[in-house]
């Protein structure tokens, strides 16, 4: 009896925790999902979050069926760091690093056991922001001009020879925008056929 103790209770306790950490934890999986086999800590298919920085969720519900609308239909030939069609949530599990006073891009590790916080699962957060917010930060007035900025990055290599590899970008813009589907369309057309953001090719994992 006391063998099943010591040896049950703890497996049970472990059991509970992973759980409770799906569950509760900042990335936990909605059920039907897969993980990325090549980019650590990624869904297998392109993963897009829309979050209204204000916190509103009905227009971060709204923008997301923009999103969705414009999007939903993109099917681009090539080896890709994800799949296609892409998956849209309303709700993003981080705030937007480059808004606010302490603004500055994340370090996430590239491995299970990698300096840095784990990773965001979505590939892109967009954010919703008023219109003078994207004067505020500097971004391109059009967005067919816009470009996405690094909200999380890896590290790679060691001094002197350090790269810092971009694994989930962000895309600021206003609902306005989004309601203009074949601009959105054209925006991702362009940021998947860039390799330094979206479009780049798929990386083994180290």
């Amino acid at each position: 009896m006391k063998l099943v103790l010591y040896l049950g209770w703890p497996s049970a306790l472990a059991l509970v925790v992973y759980v409770a950490g799906l569950t509760l934890g900042q990335f936990g999986m909605p059920p039907g999902r897969r993980i990325s086999t090549t980019v650590y800590g990624k869904y297998e298919a392109l993963g897009i979050c829309v979050q209204s920085v204000t916190g509103e969720a009905s227009e971060a519900e709204l923008a997301r069926g923009l999103v969705d609308a414009a999007v939903g239909s993109l099917d681009l030939p090539g080896s890709r760091r994800f799949t296609l069609p892409a998956l849209i949530d309303a709700g993003c599990p981080g705030e937007p690093s480059h808004y606010g006073a302490t603004a500055k891009a994340r370090r996430v590790a590239d491995r299970p056991d990698g300096r840095g916080q784990t990773p965001s699962p979505y590939q892109l957060h967009v954010y919703i922001v008023p219109r003078a917010s994207l004067q505020m930060l500097g971004l391109e007035a059009d967005l067919q001009d816009r470009r996405m900025t690094v909200e999380e990055y890896t590290v790679e290599g060691r001094e002197p020879n350090v790269v810092l590899n971009g694994v989930t970008f962000g895309l600021y813009v206003t609902t306005a925008e989004l309601a203009d589907s074949q601009a959105v369309y054209r925006f991702f057309l362009r940021a998947l056929s860039m390799h330094s953001q979206l479009g780049a090719p798929p990386r083994p994992q180290g």
